[in-house]
């Protein structure tokens, strides 16, 4: 339904497309079928917007998708769910304008936003966990979480709009930021992707 895909997402012979105008998009590679899934005004179980930046399928089968107006997931029953910033308290809800999506090894879910502080989702507790975005406090600040990924003993990497990569080994309390210290890497550029080493803790390109 549209060309311009900014993510997407393999899941066996299926694979979602994230697209900017054209909702979430399913592939079948067997039968080589398109399904559109797009926004519907008054259904509350159709997908907020059709702007998406992100896709996710976790480990539990569900898939996320990150829209410019929240958060939507269809778990593996085709139950589909709304995570709209405006639904209950701050802290507990996912942010409005999704940019990112991460499943860590411990099954959360991390969400990197536009203008929001950073977000992750427990599954245990099925609640959203907010972070502090406060500037000056060795925590993550950003117009824009473009990337978040994850290495050994639990290091969580965040890379965004203005040049900083910062990582955290206790769950976001608290932050390294690496802004300046890269060889090579300008100051205040776009961090779109990092790749965390597989082998070693606190490595990452």
């Amino acid at each position: 339904s549209s060309n311009n895909i900014l993510s997407l997402q393999k899941d066996n012979h299926l694979i979602w497309l994230a697209t900017f105008g054209g909702g979430l998009n399913l592939l079948d590679t067997k039968t080589n079928q398109f399904k559109a899934f797009r926004s519907i005004e008054g259904n509350p179980n159709a997908i907020s917007s059709d702007y998406l930046y992100s896709v996710l399928k976790d480990s539990k089968g569900n898939i996320w998708a990150g829209t410019n107006n929240g958060l939507y997931k269809i778990k593996p029953d085709g139950t589909k769910i709304n995570y709209l910033s405006n639904t209950s308290k701050s802290n507990t809800t996912a942010p409005k304008f999704v940019r990112s999506l991460y499943e860590d090894s411990r099954g959360n879910i991390w969400i990197g936003s536009e203008n929001s502080p950073l977000v992750f989702f427990d599954p245990k507790k099925d609640k959203f966990m907010s972070l502090s975005n406060l500037r000056g406090t060795g925590r993550i600040f950003s117009s824009i979480i473009f990337s978040i990924t994850e290495s050994p003993k639990n290091i969580i990497w965040v890379g965004t709009d203005d040049g900083n990569v910062q990582l955290t080994k206790d769950g976001g309390k608290n932050w390294t930021n690496f802004r300046g210290k890269i060889a090579g890497m300008p100051v205040g550029a776009w961090i779109p992707q990092i790749r965390a080493s597989r082998y070693h803790a606190g490595e990452a390109m």
